[in-house]
């Protein structure tokens, strides 16, 4: 068993001798209760013949025991029947919807918690690194007119404030994002258009945004509709230029082209939003916008 989420999960096998029979189907059956076998629809079929094969078992509940085995079965011929051998048998428990993560370090040891949401790995914070995945420095752009001209990486802190990079991370552009040296620390990503989707219906469409975003009015301005926080993913808002606005919404990059749009997606929440809601909108590659990664 291997990269056990909250629904799903990836076995396998090895048949190494098929008893001088072809093999004519292949894969694993699983259950919540013990010797599971193929009378079961809770099976995979991964092709025929001898050798290794990959199994992904998907549709399952979270926090549940499996019982899981690797089956065989022999072609049937004139003067035979088809018939299924099996693995040992191997236990997998689903991971809860909502886990706390293991957390991670970016390239200059700066430290994140990290939460499991539905199977996706997704920092607590956003990020707070000047240096590439390989250690080169990504620029501070300070100047306005600089950064609006600028095709390379480059970070600011929000309202060009240093103090504002220990709560809020950093800003970043498009090209910082891009970058084939990766922003993003080791074994972890920028979140593709999909990923931000997924995240957006497994907790519920609409909802999604109260669910992320941090509760009270420590970091939003009132009246922070929705917010709930039952996720930890402690979205706190962000806003490229004036400080007296910062309380207003949070803005992420995706890794993504919007398509048939001039720009990239991002996502993000707002304080008043009467939906709370986590909404994508076609950006510019000049936008200074948060990041928050997701593992790989």
């Amino acid at each position: 068993m291997s990269t056990i989420k909250n629904i799903s999960a990836i076995s396998g096998g090895n048949i190494t001798n098929n008893g001088g029979i072809g093999i004519s189907a292949r894969g694993v059956i699983w259950s919540t209760n013990p010797n599971p076998d193929i009378s079961l629809g809770t099976k995979t079929v991964d092709g025929s013949g001898n050798g290794s094969f990959v199994s992904n078992i998907t549709n399952l509940l979270p926090n549940t025991t499996y019982y899981v085995r690797a089956y065989a079965t022999n072609a049937s011929g004139a003067n035979y029947s088809a018939n299924t051998s099996y693995g040992n048998q191997l236990t997998f428990t689903t991971q809860p919807n909502l886990l706390n993560g293991s957390g991670l370090s970016d390239i200059e040891g700066n430290q994140y918690k990290s939460i499991i949401i539905y199977g996706q790995e997704w920092m607590q914070k956003n990020l707070n690194v000047s240096k590439y995945r390989n250690g080169d420095p990504i620029p501070q752009v300070t100047d306005d007119n600089q950064w609006a001209t600028i095709t390379t990486g480059a970070w600011r802190y929000f309202a060009n404030i240093t103090a504002n990079g220990i709560t809020y991370g950093k800003l970043y552009n498009w090209y910082a994002v891009t970058d084939p040296r990766g922003l993003a620390p080791e074994g972890w990503h920028i979140p593709s258009n999909q990923e931000w989707n997924d995240l957006f219906k497994n907790l519920g469409g609409t909802p999604a945004g109260g669910k992320l975003k941090e509760t009270g009015t420590s970091h939003w301005h009132n009246p922070n509709v929705g917010a709930t926080n039952e996720t930890n993913f402690t979205a706190i808002p962000s806003n490229p230029s004036t400080q007296n606005s910062i309380y207003i919404s949070a803005s992420w990059w995706s890794n993504t082209w919007a398509k048939g749009q001039p720009g990239p997606y991002a996502f993000g929440v707002d304080n008043a939003s009467a939906s709370a809601n986590l909404s994508p909108c076609s950006a510019t590659n000049i936008q200074k916008l948060s990041v928050r990664c997701i593992k790989d």
